[in-house]
């Protein structure tokens, strides 16, 4: 009897011992359930864009102080709504070469290089310089740019404009809240014709462009494309215009950033609100000879970028209108919204009837932007 209640002990003892553990069990088992992380997310973020950055001598001497150049109050009015923007992009349409290549107007232009320290302190993060005037002080012009600009490589991209053909053939992409953005900018020309590089700056041509856009998908989920096109002073888009955002949206680009006319043209959607066509966002900073109203107009446009798992949509387009000031001695530039600016700072008429005929104009092909 002894032996036998013995027996069952050890048998009892050694099926306690190989009995599989169910905490064991729960963690090494495939759970069918979705988990949090495993639901679809939902990521949002507001893009921006502004107009050119076109600087004559006027406008880089009234910024001059005893140490340099500080461009901060230009950017005084506009800074708060600046800074409310995830993704902010630029055409930066002068060179920025700096007081060593010697500084200059139109149209052989070249800026202070401190411009882009009042730029990147008012919130612009995305700079274009693919356009007409990137090759004013040619090669080095461009080399000189880069250089400055490399100062805040952690918080801003470039495109456009390159250092070596390395640098051209990388995707410049950004990213906040989640949601990774590729910029990708052309131009129609340059108006000096020094024989450089293909890789140097990037020219309008849709080979290479759908070439560039299939690379940029592979790396974002969102592709934005800054185009230097169109004829300047014309408040309509030409023919080409139209058609090559055409080809851009069906390449699947879903935000086109137009610039050079100087004056502001109708924004419109493409491919049933899947692309923003923002065909040119007038003058940010900048003063022609001429001196209309047309061309000291600009905007801040925006758009709601969403993100949910991997699909991307566009919501709440919206366009804040501006206008460049300076006193009648040409003095105290500054960037005023539309809602800022008086009577007495307009000095071209009606100010209240030239704010409701833009708005008009900038809702011709769009009522739903605000």
């Amino acid at each position: 009897i002894l032996i036998f209640f013995c027996t069952i002990s050890i048998i009892a003892v050694f099926l306690l011992r190989t009995r599989p553990t169910p905490a064991i069990q729960q963690s090494t088992s495939t759970n069918t359930q979705p988990t949090q992380q495993q639901e679809a997310q939902s990521n949002s973020a507001t893009f921006m864009a502004v107009g050119d950055m076109l600087i004559p001598d006027t406008i880089y001497n009234d910024f001059k102080t005893e140490d340099g150049y500080d461009f901060s109050p230009a950017f005084a009015n506009v800074k708060q709504i600046l800074q409310k923007g995830d993704f902010v992009a630029l055409n930066q349409e002068t060179p920025l070469g700096g007081e060593e290549l010697g500084l200059s107007g139109l149209y052989i232009a070249n800026s202070p290089q401190q411009l882009a320290d009042a730029e990147v302190d008012a919130g612009f993060n995305m700079f274009q310089l693919a356009n007409n005037h990137a090759m004013d002080r040619n090669i080095i012009g461009i080399d000189k740019t880069h250089q400055y600009l490399q100062k805040f490589s952690k918080s801003i991209i470039t495109s456009g404009t390159y250092t070596s053909e390395q640098h051209r053939n990388t995707v410049p992409v950004i990213e906040k809240n989640g949601i990774k953005m590729a910029f990708l900018s052309y131009t129609y020309g340059s108006n000096i014709k020094t024989p450089i590089e293909s890789w140097r700056i990037n020219l309008i041509d849709k080979d290479s462009m759908a070439r560039d856009i299939a690379a940029a998908k592979q790396q974002a989920d969102i592709i934005t494309v800054g185009v230097h096109w169109g004829i300047e002073r014309d408040l309509l888009t030409s023919k080409a215009q139209d058609e090559l955002a055409s080809f851009l949206a069906d390449q699947g680009v879903s935000i086109i950033y137009g610039t050079h006319p100087h004056v502001l043209q109708q924004p419109k959607w493409l491919n049933n609100n899947t692309t923003l066509y923002l065909p040119s966002l007038g003058n940010f900073l900048s003063i022609h000879t001429e001196k209309i109203p047309h061309t000291l107009t600009g905007a801040i446009a925006g758009v709601t970028i969403t993100k949910n798992d991997s699909k991307i949509s566009l919501s709440d387009p919206f366009m804040v209108p501006t206008w460049t000031y300076y006193t009648p001695a040409e003095t105290d530039f500054t960037i005023i919204p539309f809602d800022m600016l008086t009577q007495e700072q307009y000095r071209f008429g009606d100010a209240a009837a030239m704010q409701q005929q833009t708005i008009q104009h900038l809702q011709a092909q769009m009522p739903d932007v605000q």
